[in-house]
């Protein structure tokens, strides 16, 4: 019986797992090119949706902001529109805030009187903007009716 147990432990020795070791291949440790375009493809498209999830987040705080402008630009050319509207909105301030009413007419006269100074400088150069985008969208809008018209008559 104690030659059982010898023969027993000489298979169970470290040496002969040796033998077995070295008949697996080593290739299946190191990982083929398929799988490492696979895994960079999976990154690649994690950080696509991750930079998508911040133009949303980006975009939808813009359009906060610009609803503020949106409204500020109507409330413009509301009191523009309608000089009564402009007095009420200055008697309230006026009531409501009489300090601020008073720095509020002084910065108004004096972006005033920057305007007067620069008006004669700037009116040109918006005028010939504003001509100049009005050609070009109307160039772009002949450039699309005519790639539409192409299209359909293909």
């Amino acid at each position: 019986m104690s030659t059982m147990k010898a023969s027993s432990m000489t298979l169970l020795t470290p040496s002969s797992n040796k033998s077995n070791k070295s008949n697996i291949s080593t290739k299946s440790s190191k990982p083929s090119r398929a799988q490492l375009l696979q895994a960079r493809k999976q990154i690649l498209l994690a950080q696509c949706r991750l930079q998508r999830l911040e133009l949303q987040w980006h975009g939808a705080q813009i359009q906060d902001h610009l609803r503020y402008v949106e409204i500020g630009l109507r409330t413009a050319k509301a009191l523009r529109a309608s000089p009564i509207l402009l007095a009420i909105f200055a008697a309230g301030i006026t009531i409501v805030k009489p300090k601020r009413a008073f720095s509020l007419l002084k910065t108004g006269l004096s972006s005033w009187r920057w305007w007067q100074t620069l008006a004669p400088v700037l009116l040109p150069l918006i005028r010939s903007w504003r001509a100049r985008s009005a050609a070009s969208s109307a160039s772009n809008s002949d450039t699309k009716d005519l790639n539409t018209s192409q299209s359909s008559s293909q």
